[in-house]
């Protein structure tokens, strides 16, 4: 018999993709190696435990300056749609849409979509948040696109669809949606008189401005990253 072949074992490379982001170091930002060899689960854990709403101004421009960072990251949608998450509520688009315009093209149709859209919603651009939310596979929809569909069916008025999808939402959302549903269902008939949601999502500065109304300055000032 021959001798067995010569195998020999090397460890698997990382992966990681090229730098992303839209800050160098020369720019500003931090090393490029800042989150290298970081599991992606631990990278979007501890991205998760940033505190955006802090209402510092001199901590929030570093976690611009964080999240912005042109890095070396693995190569995982999630870890992308978290930091556009994060610098949308920090007030940073024109960075997250930098991050965005980099990303391969299947992960923006599919896991960074969600975060398109609220980047569309926070920026004013409704229709082109609303086209994303209409080409959206029903059977894939959860709870957030839900409600993103029933403010773009009210936004063009579409209110009989509207008030349909709206009234099957809430036969399945958690009660903590029932302000915003409120809001949703005022879209539909005027927004007068409902209850203020607490929190101050894209969805819901986006459902004001479907309305033509201007939000309330409490609400306002709890959406201002400082």
């Amino acid at each position: 018999l021959p001798p067995p072949p010569d195998v020999r074992v090397a460890p698997v490379p990382d992966l990681v993709q090229e730098p992303v982001g839209a800050m160098t170091e020369a720019e500003g930002g931090f090393p490029a190696t800042l989150w290298q060899g970081t599991p992606a689960a631990t990278l979007v854990t501890q991205l998760d435990r940033l505190p955006v709403r802090a209402k510092s101004p001199t901590l929030n421009a570093m976690l611009r300056r964080l999240l912005a960072t042109t890095a070396k990251l693995p190569p995982d949608a999630e870890v992308t749609a978290t930091r556009l998450r994060l610098l949308s509520a920090l007030g940073a688009e024109t960075a997250a849409e930098a991050i965005l315009a980099r990303a391969p093209r299947p992960e923006r149709e599919t896991v960074l979509a969600w975060a398109e859209v609220e980047l569309g919603f926070r920026a004013g651009e409704r229709d082109r948040a609303c086209g994303i939310v209409r080409r959206r596979d029903p059977a894939e929809a959860t709870l957030a696109w839900r409600k993103a569909e029933v403010l773009c069916l009210a936004a063009s008025g579409a209110r009989q669809d509207a008030q349909f999808a709206l009234g099957l939402l809430r036969d399945q959302a958690p009660a903590a949606d029932r302000p915003l549903l409120d809001l949703l269902e005022s879209l539909v008939g005027g927004l007068k008189g409902k209850v203020l949601p607490l929190e101050p999502s894209p969805l819901v500065l986006a459902a004001y401005d479907a309305a033509g109304e201007n939000p309330p300055a409490e609400l306002l000032a709890a959406a201002d990253p400082g």
